[in-house]
């Protein structure tokens, strides 16, 4: 992954997708990967889009433990010089962030996901399991590497090339620039095909929610492909796509484990074994596993002629009297009896 942190700030195609998060103004909710130089939160409490009343999400997920807190300290000096209060920091990756604890029944309004990383598995289900707390016309610009990176993204990538339909246009992503429709069988530098895939990727995983694609632009940095563009999040759809879940399964098999895109199920086990009663003298040594195994109870062990106790008086009966039932049982049946 390409550090937010070492980007080139002055790269115009940087600036582009800064552009796109300062559409909105005054937002309430706004979730931010703003690194230690802050210049994504400096811009925005300086162009109104985020006031001290806003409520903001931050995550700093630096995979070097070192650079991680040396951001952390530099993120909470910001806050505090600017007496914003009103904030969340997440210390780890994104799609281990619960929104549903974090937000307590607020929408995020701006989601600026600037991570120059790929779009793994794990962030796709995280997407498609938090839709309910996006917002509707929630503002989402990106910065993604589109081209797939380890094993388990070009899994994800291979899934979704083998399991979604081929168009775009049978998406009814009518709204992605004709350049890149019209380029869709051009394989130029490997880019184009990459970008439909992330494209794909990302519409699939808001498979409750109708979303709109803008201003989608490719370049490279530092030998990688990158493409910065925003999504907006529309209304919910009439009918849930079933096709992320079909994707999963496919992935599944070849890059990662099932439960990392699979909810947990939350229903308890039922067990199909009845409650052991205890009701007589012959239940308790037939539970106990007596019969069958001894001549005598003087041959049991301490510990068992002490359960027999144990259980007798569980059961609400006389330890003696059990005792000498089933001593009498064993020397009436003869040797160790059945």
């Amino acid at each position: 992954m390409v550090e937010t942190s070492k980007m080139d700030w002055a790269d115009p195609s940087r600036s582009h997708v800064k552009d796109m998060a300062e559409k909105k103004k005054g937002i309430k909710v706004g979730l931010y990967f703003p690194s230690h130089s802050c210049n994504d939160l400096k811009r925005a409490l300086k162009e109104g889009v985020i006031t001290k009343k806003t409520f903001l999400i931050i995550v700093e997920d630096d995979r070097v433990l070192s650079e991680r807190k040396r951001n952390l300290k530099s993120i909470r000096s910001f806050l505090t010089r600017n007496k914003l209060t009103n904030v969340h920091i997440h210390s780890s990756r994104v799609h281990t962030l619960n929104l549903k604890k974090v937000l307590t029944g607020r929408k995020i309004d701006l989601l600026f996901f600037d991570i120059c990383g790929n779009y793994t598995a794990e962030i796709a289900n995280w997407f498609n399991k938090n839709q309910e707390h996006f917002a509707c016309s929630m503002l989402l610009p990106m910065t993604i590497a589109i081209h797939p990176r380890g094993p388990k993204n070009s899994g994800l990538f291979a899934a979704i090339e083998k399991t979604a339909v081929k168009s775009l246009r049978e998406l009814g992503l009518d709204n992605v620039p004709n350049d890149i429709l019209a380029s869709e069988n051009i394989n130029c530098l490997n880019l184009l095909p990459d970008i439909r895939l992330t494209l794909k990727a990302i519409y699939y995983s808001f498979s409750r929610k109708n979303v709109k694609f803008v201003n989608i632009k490719p370049y490279k940095f530092s030998k990688t492909n990158m493409v910065n563009f925003e999504v907006i999040v529309m209304k919910t759809k009439e009918k849930e796509d079933e096709m992320f879940e079909a994707i999963c399964l496919e992935h599944d098999k070849r890059a990662c484990p099932a439960n990392k895109l699979r909810p947990v199920r939350k229903i308890r086990k039922k067990y199909t074994h009845k409650p052991v009663t205890l009701n007589t003298a012959y239940d308790i040594a037939r539970h106990m596993g007596i019969f069958g195994t001894v001549d005598t109870v003087e041959d049991l062990s301490r510990a068992k002629q002490s359960w027999i106790t144990i259980n007798s008086k569980r059961a609400g009966l006389d330890p003696v009297k059990v005792r000498a039932k089933i001593e009498k049982k064993l020397q009436k049946e003869g040797l160790k009896a059945a």
